[in-house]
């Protein structure tokens, strides 16, 4: 392969592909800071380019190290120097880019080489801003001849690209944010177009199909592509049957596909119906994962409700509609299995969004499902048989994930009707209670206490009378817990008496 990078020769250029591939070769320890101190200069020369042609022009016989040393080094001099080169040699040098791509998808272990030519052309199409045509000349290289190894090197480059533009806005050149995203955004339809036909390709397996959702996930998250690209795609269509039909092996690409299209529907507060119906259509599926112990579905279907959830908020937030409210209600009823049926971390992030609900005015509105929550949170919280002599260390994980729904319990107090409290002090002082229930009604009780300031006293003093009936050591330490917030009431003044209380 001829790379053709340009150079003028120079008799006493002392970079060659032997002194480079030698200084490579040696070991560290004696004279390997001479040899780094060569590299270095060598990276940074202009006279540089003749041996990396030599390096690249010959991926097959050369080291993967070698390899990836050319391929970075030449990565960081575009950086530097494409702002000097004419476009003949830019031309030339996408072509040997694109030639040794092509070489490196047939390499046994050749991705990390891959990840690294793929970076070098998309710096040269962001630095040229470029992309709105060499898209497509370049999908025409890599995809025509229907290789495998080509595709699948192709939607590996496309992958990054969202993010490497993103990358380059941010950190080098800001002010041609709205250049890039315009040239981006013309190429998305073609992207999802390439991808639904791709993705019917018996050719590139289950892997280049994971590849092809992978690509529009990255385009969507990034923000170079939305729900307006995708509905009624093939993609969407395929997405759409590997959640429904559970093909375990793409569930979690198209997951996180549905996840990205959440994301981008929360960044545009514009929550488009088919999107919003694809996430909640899922709640049967869920349970039958969790039914079957399917964890790794149960995870994706999670991660799909807990951004449908939050999306599905922001783009409420002070809607009155009956739409609005019915979206609401229907998020928070699936956060209501993850809080039932998941593990701590899933379900200490759906009460994010709880505590977001009850700080509402009109969180009256949620008062069932808010009970329902109520009702989980007390059976999640109970503590085990081993915990009634020595009790539970809080900084255990079971201990930090009581704090969490005691922060919960406090958001909820203004909220609690009468007659929770009545159900709560019920169980609590019911002799026939097993005393883990004992315990969860007093850590209710006492987390509720604060908007019944005008009872405190007495609550102390009741919780405190109950818990003496209670033999195990367990109780000890809650009635310490008790006692110095009777003391501390004390010191605050007298109340009204209470006769129910």
């Amino acid at each position: 392969m001829s790379m053709s990078i340009f150079y003028r020769k120079r008799a006493s250029n002392p970079f060659t592909k032997e002194s480079v591939t030698e200084a490579l070769k040696t070991l560290v320890g004696e004279g390997s800071t001479r040899r780094d101190r060569y590299l270095r200069r060598f990276q940074r020369s202009p006279n540089a380019w003749p041996a990396l042609d030599e390096i690249l022009a010959d991926v097959e016989a050369q080291p993967m190290h070698v390899l990836l040393f050319a391929a970075t080094t030449i990565r960081s001099k575009i950086k530097r120097e494409a702002h000097t080169m004419p476009v003949e040699r830019i031309l030339q040098l996408k072509s040997g880019l694109t030639q040794c791509l092509q070489e490196a998808a047939l390499l046994p272990a050749g991705r990390p080489l891959i990840i690294q030519l793929g970076l070098c052309l998309i710096d040269l199409g962001l630095h040229f801003a470029s992309w709105s045509y060499e898209l497509a000349e370049l999908s025409e290289k890599m995809v025509s001849e229907n290789r495998p190894e080509h595709i699948r090197v192709f939607l590996e480059l496309l992958q990054l690209l969202p993010e490497e533009a993103r990358e380059y806005v941010v950190n080098v050149s800001p002010t041609r944010e709205n250049f890039i995203e315009r040239r981006l955004w013309v190429q998305a339809p073609h992207v999802v177009s390439l991808m639904g036909q791709l993705m019917g390709y018996q050719s590139i397996g289950l892997e280049g199909e994971k590849q092809c959702l992978k690509v529009c996930a990255a385009w969507t998250r990034f923000g170079y592509m939305d729900a307006e690209d995708l509905i009624n795609s093939r993609v969407i269509l395929r997405t759409h049957l590997i959640l429904l039909h559970e093909e375990e092996e793409l569930h979690a690409e198209a997951s996180d596909l549905v996840v990205a299209l959440l994301e981008s529907a929360s960044i545009a507060n514009d929550l488009e119906l088919e999107v919003f119906e694809m996430g909640s259509g899922l709640e049967d599926k869920f349970l039958g994962a969790v039914a079957q112990d399917k964890k790794a579905l149960v995870a994706n279907y999670v991660a799909v409700f807990l951004q449908l959830a939050a999306t599905t908020y922001t783009v409420t937030q002070g809607a009155k509609t009956l739409v609005a409210e019915d979206r609401r209600r229907r998020v928070f009823g699936l956060l209501l299995h993850v809080a039932r049926y998941c593990e701590w971390y899933p379900v200490e992030q759906t009460l994010n969004l709880w505590r977001k609900l009850l700080q509402e005015p009109h969180v009256a509105a949620f008062e069932p499902l808010v009970q329902d929550l109520m009702r989980i949170l007390f059976d999640r919280i109970q503590l085990r048989d081993s915990h009634q002599d020595s009790g539970l260390r809080r900084s255990s994980r079971f201990g930090l994930f009581r704090q969490r729904v005691a922060d919960i319990l406090k958001a909820m107090a203004p909220q609690v009707p009468p007659a929770v409290m009545d159900a709560l002090l019920a169980t609590a002082q019911n002799p026939a209670s097993p005393w883990m229930q004992v315990e969860a009604a007093v850590f209710f009780l006492t987390h509720f206490i604060g908007s019944f300031a005008h009872l405190k006293t007495s609550l102390y003093e009741r919780l405190l009378a109950i818990l003496s009936q209670r033999p195990q050591p367990v109780f000890r330490r809650v009635e310490r817990r008790l006692q110095k917030g009777l003391k501390k009431q004390a010191t605050v003044g007298g109340e009204v008496n209470c006769s129910s209380c």
